[in-house]
């Protein structure tokens, strides 16, 4: 049985990680709360993993609030520790101890200036500064661990969190007109999808 470490299990993804591994018989999941390994210490974090010695390290934590990055300095500190230096700590202990590490990135790394859906080899280019965390951390992963994996995906939508599906859906079965943006466009991804996706595909690979 491999032991799968996922960060950020109570998350809207990493939820999914933890409820698909934990109905595996071929994973043992390791979830650890936050008052027990916080990402923000490089102690505990290589403690519990030279402990507990994951195949699979799959972080799904991070800063992800937008706007509030955009404007405030502190918050940009935390967003460049969360979504930057954690992942590339994470990157780092994985190498060391012979692990896979997964770690998701954004679509917020690209301008949205592209009339059709990107792709990997397009070139980034971040417009603020929550996609430019996203951005360095994709860099700073594969400098530090070449056979490490980054998945870009975006408008992320699943059980466990309110977000945009869970608001309009109500709206759109009443007879009212919803008023909407109508200058963004995105692919929403469902958890449950990408959660199941990854473990049957890139963890038994």
């Amino acid at each position: 049985m491999h032991k799968v470490l996922v960060f950020g299990a109570n998350g809207l993804l990493g939820s999914q990680f933890a409820k698909q591994l934990m109905q595996s018989e071929k994973y043992e999941l390791l979830s650890p709360a936050r008052d027990q390994v916080d990402l923000m210490s490089a102690v505990q974090v290589k403690d519990y993993i030279t402990e507990h010695k994951p195949d699979y390290i799959i972080n799904c934590a991070g800063y992800n609030l937008v706007d509030q990055c955009e404007i405030d300095t502190q918050q940009q500190e935390m967003a460049e520790a969360l979504n930057v230096q954690a992942p590339k700590m994470l990157a780092e202990l994985a190498l060391e101890h012979g692990a896979r590490f997964i770690s998701f990135s954004s679509d917020y790394v690209f301008d949205g200036n592209k009339s059709t859906p990107y792709l990997e080899s397009d070139k980034p280019n971040p417009l603020n500064y929550y996609g430019k965390t996203k951005l360095m951390a994709e860099q700073a992963i594969l400098a530090a661990n070449p056979q490490a994996l980054v998945i870009r995906t975006q408008w992320l939508f699943g059980p466990g969190r309110r977000d945009f599906v869970d608001a309009i859906l109500p709206k759109l079965e009443g007879a009212e007109p919803v008023p909407v943006v109508n200058d963004q466009i995105g692919c929403p991804t469902y958890t449950v999808d990408l959660a199941s996706r990854v473990i049957n595909t890139l963890l038994e690979s």
